[in-house]
């Protein structure tokens, strides 16, 4: 439902899409929260437009031009596939959306561009075949996935268009699934049972507003998010650490589900401690344990000092869920390959060593650390691992596992429903440390 002039709308998801295109996270989350339904419809459109605007206007202009125009050219793509508007409208009102933000000249780029899509339908078609803009994604990006997954790369780059997935987490000691199931479903959406304890919405809407999620019931959780429960049986009075928490998921899944257990959740930001702890508000009655929560960075031996104190003499579990590339997430996020570089991914490796090395030294002895990134490149997952492995020669890999992108697939729903539901792509390690025996 659109409440203002398209060009406004146009506008306001234009610098949605900027600010994320130029990593301001901050002022990003803040701006995405004021959108209104059809801007943020916009917004996400237009990022799953990037590729085949940088194939066209690369065809069309000689020099590169501002992100923000670049950013109204894929709403404006993605508004002429829809057919939701006629194309003089679109035209128009992009024109005057980047008139009002970069004056005539650049309206007039616009204008030509815009016209010589809708008019050279051939050459059209062809700049969305090329696989930047089939694929969303920069060429350096398809290469890698490529290289990786070799046969099955195409299906991950096709899922990776889809809508995302919403999959909620039911708190272990809630009501029967079954009754927050039928709570939940209205005319327009479907619920589907997809474990003991997750539930999918076929097509999302606000779950938010809901009496379960005020409650604290359910949660939003990717179901490979969720299979951290699946890789730790802690006992009662063990420690647990929960490093690089926040927005604490994990550290609620686990909180749910084990009684008795001292979490510990530390992060290196106070902000994102601040939202993990309303959300503690939020789910406070339906935990089983109550974490703890701690402002640290792994990477400075105050603060390293300042979580073991926090324990007995070390953790018998550290879920380590490190900052990466995001590679498993894009369908959720389409901004990410746009925003990531060749040398961000090698500085990003590096981090991830740096804190799995520091971490490991906070684990106890026979104790079980869990390393997670929600990539699917090897450099952070397995090859991680290997080269950790081969460093510490008190560290045993007990197991990994890999999840890549995938839709549901639930004989009983439709081609499109299945596409509203799945996994983002994953990555687990389980390792033990060993006691080092003297000679």
């Amino acid at each position: 439902f659109m409440l203002n002039p398209l060009h406004k709308d146009i506008i306001a998801a234009a610098n949605q899409m900027v600010c994320e295109l130029e990593f301001l996270t901050n002022q990003s989350q803040k701006n995405k929260n004021k959108l209104t339904p059809h801007q943020k419809n916009l917004y996400f459109s237009g990022l799953r437009n990037l590729g085949w605007v940088f194939v066209s206007t690369k065809r069309l202009c000689k020099k590169p031009f501002p992100e923000k125009i670049t950013a109204v050219l894929a709403i404006s793509f993605a508004l002429i596939k829809g057919k939701r508007y006629s194309d003089f409208t679109i035209v128009n009102q992009s024109v005057e959306a980047v008139k009002k933000t970069h004056g005539k000249k650049l309206g007039s780029l616009t204008n030509f561009i815009l016209r010589n899509i809708l008019n050279n339908k051939l050459n059209a078609s062809n700049d969305e075949k090329n696989s930047i803009a089939k694929w969303n994604a920069p060429k350096w990006w398809i290469e890698k996935i490529k290289k990786d997954f070799g046969n099955d790369a195409e299906e991950i780059l096709d899922i990776n268009r889809l809508h995302p997935p919403m999959t909620l987490r039911v708190s272990d000691s809630s009501e029967k699934i079954e009754k927050i199931k039928n709570e939940l479903t209205n005319d327009q959406t479907k619920i589907i049972k997809l474990g003991p304890n997750s539930l999918g919405i076929v097509p999302p809407y606000d779950i938010r507003l809901t009496r379960p999620f005020k409650n604290g019931q359910i949660s939003f959780q990717d179901l490979s998010s969720q299979k951290v429960t699946e890789f730790i049986k802690p006992e009662k009075g063990m420690f647990i650490l929960d490093a690089c928490a926040a927005p604490g998921g994990k550290t609620f899944a686990i909180a749910s589900r084990f009684s008795s257990v001292n979490i510990i959740s530390t992060d290196i930001s106070n902000k994102r401690l601040k939202l993990l702890k309303l959300d503690l508000i939020r789910q406070d009655k339906y935990l089983l344990s109550k974490p703890k929560l701690l402002a640290a960075d792994l990477k400075i031996e105050q603060d390293k000092n300042k979580i073991l104190s926090m324990s007995q003499n070390g953790f018998d579990f550290i879920i380590l869920d490190v900052p990466c590339s995001g590679s498993g997430v894009t369908r959720r996020h389409p901004e990410i390959p746009w925003n990531r570089s060749i040398k961000q991914l090698k500085k990003l490796v590096e981090l991830q060593s740096q804190l799995l090395q520091n971490a490991w030294d906070l684990l106890k002895i026979d104790g079980t650390l869990i390393y997670s990134v929600c990539s699917i490149f090897k450099e952070e997952g397995s090859d991680q691992i290997s080269k950790f492995i081969k460093t510490n020669n008190n560290a045993t890999e007990v197991q990994n596992t890999l999840i890549k992108p995938r839709v549901g697939d639930y004989p009983e729903l439709t081609k499109i429903e299945n596409s509203y539901l799945g996994f983002d792509g994953f990555f687990y390690a389980l390792i033990k440390k060993n006691r080092i025996e003297q000679i």
